[in-house]
């Protein structure tokens, strides 16, 4: 694949520009996402927020999603394939479990589409996901190339068309097996081709898998991700949730300090590397140097 590349200034991520009003944990949280230099940076969004799909505009967004509810989920990955592929005259791709994808694909019929006819058209994909997973797998290890091969062609032929949304549960699968190394890879995998192609991606995590994950895994997850989306339903703890997300954000955020403190010292490293090369070129240059001060006093001179 040859890589398509975007434009990196500044301005919201693709779809979803997502909608946040105050929040308990705001002094917390961050509200809104930037990318700069390359940078992530994971917005959480209120559980009882309005719609949080907007139009899709020119950037790749990955997103999380912890959920409970199988239902809620599938009304959610439906509101969220709806608006930032096919409802724009583009196109959505799911690769969910077989229940999860039936009811994707009711949620879309109850939204007033025409499944079917997206599916005979190209603009609906649905695979599944344990079968897909084994594709990408070579003797139990995920392959790059099988990656590129099976996800990254049919990315790009839709992403080129216009506007594509995803949904992926591959992730959620390999987490559930306690395989988190391979899904944290996977998920490097996803940003990798978001690099060289327009397109929204929708992952979702079951809160019961997340409880027990580390903060190191859990940091992990969450620097993956430019979203952090909350629990919806009547069956969510919200209080749960909230704690989740907290910890997610501060777990990410320590991440971003650790990441900026290493990138600090390698720049104080580059400069100091640079200084000394400067130093030895002026002592040891062929003419004779010298810096002379406001009263003409020769303040330092070279060795010639």
């Amino acid at each position: 694949m040859s890589p398509k590349r975007h434009p990196t200034g500044d301005g919201e991520w693709a779809c979803p520009s997502l909608v946040a009003r105050a929040h308990d944990l705001s002094d917390l949280l961050i509200g809104q996402n930037r990318c700069r230099g390359g940078k992530r940076s994971m917005s959480v969004i209120e559980t009882n927020s309005p719609p949080r799909f907007t139009e899709p505009s020119e950037r790749h967004a990955h997103l999380l999603q912890f959920y409970e509810d199988d239902e809620v989920l599938a009304d959610e990955v439906a509101e969220f394939l709806e608006t930032c592929g096919i409802g724009a005259s583009g196109a959505a791709i799911v690769i969910a479990t077989g229940a999860h994808g039936d009811g994707i694909e009711r949620s879309l019929v109850a939204r007033g589409l025409d499944a079917s006819a997206l599916k005979s058209s190209g603009r609906l994909t649905i695979l599944d996901a344990r079968q897909t997973l084994d594709a990408l797998l070579v003797d139990g290890v995920l392959d790059r190339g099988r990656f590129e091969t099976i996800i990254g062609t049919r990315v790009a032929r839709l992403a080129a068309r216009g506007p594509l949304s995803l949904f992926g549960e591959m992730v959620a699968l390999l987490w559930a097996e306690g395989r988190n190394d391979a899904a944290l890879e996977l998920e490097a995998l996803w940003n990798d081709l978001g690099r060289e192609h327009r397109f929204s991606l929708l992952c979702a995590y079951p809160m019961r898998d997340m409880a027990q994950s580390s903060d190191a895994d859990l940091r992990h997850v969450c620097a993956a991700h430019d979203h952090a989306l909350p629990v919806r339903g009547n069956h969510a703890d919200a209080s749960w949730s909230d704690r989740l997300l907290e910890r997610c954000e501060l777990q990410r955020r320590a991440w971003a300090l650790e990441r900026e403190v290493q990138q600090r010292r390698e720049a104080e490293a580059l400069l100091q590397s640079r200084d000394r090369e400067l130093t030895d070129f002026l002592e040891n240059a062929p003419i004779a140097i010298h810096k002379v001060g406001p009263d003409g006093t020769v303040l330092w001179a070279n060795r010639a």
